[in-house]
């Protein structure tokens, strides 16, 4: 295994900052998989420096594009009837919409996707095919929202891989997500923990806030 998995670092080493960004992508568009391993690895493939500004632009660009996909492709049909029932229910015109003019509007909906990147409870690549199928949600909105709201994730994320890419390597790490997971200092999780329930209850006063408006002005 030891062996093993240093060829697959070697492979990826020499695969660059492609390798990184390939992995970080997989790992950013493929529904509940964890994100945190991609940016742990780019840590240690390539430093905090190098990897952090990488990571947090290939994490935007996925949204983006799981947000193109969601909206154009059929598969995500399922999405869009779930966005068009709670806009029924709702009675507002898209159930994330904030309001708000042109300008106002756009820094509505990054506040919102900054929210929205702190909550445990909202898969990163579902949300984004959801965001995408249900929504009219902007794309620079998306992207500069994603890259505000991760930014202290990744931070943390690439910081670990760069300082423990020998652990990585050793026989004592198996390359599951609870191993990545054992990486983070307990501290760091209780207090990811504490900021996405109150990340999570502030979204949810927006939307509802939002809601009560809207039935309001009917």
């Amino acid at each position: 295994m030891h062996v093993y998995k240093q060829q697959v670092a070697a492979a990826l080493e020499r695969g660059g900052p492609g390798a990184a960004v390939s992995v970080t992508m997989v790992s950013d568009m493929l529904p509940f998989c964890p994100t945190q391993p991609g940016a742990i690895l780019a840590g240690a493939l390539l430093g905090l420096l190098a990897a952090l500004p990488l990571v947090c632009g290939t994490q935007a660009l996925a949204a983006v594009l799981a947000c193109w996909l969601g909206r154009h492709v059929a598969l995500f049909r399922p999405l869009k009837q779930l966005g068009e029932a709670l806009q029924q229910r709702s009675g507002m015109a898209d159930p994330l919409s904030l309001g708000g003019g042109a300008t106002r509007g756009f820094f509505k909906e990054v506040g919102l996707l900054v929210l929205l990147r702190q909550s445990p409870f909202m898969p990163f690549a579902v949300s984004n095919y959801y965001i995408g199928a249900a929504t009219q949600l902007r794309p620079g909105a998306v992207a500069l929202g994603t890259l505000l709201g991760c930014l202290p994730t990744n931070v943390l994320y690439t910081f670990i891989g760069a300082s423990s890419k020998a652990l990585l390597l050793s026989d004592q790490f198996d390359l599951s997500f609870g191993s990545f997971k054992d990486l983070v200092p307990k501290r760091a999780q209780n207090a990811a923990i504490a900021v996405g329930f109150v990340a999570t209850v502030a979204l949810g006063f927006l939307i509802m806030q939002t809601m009560k408006q809207a039935q309001g002005d009917a």
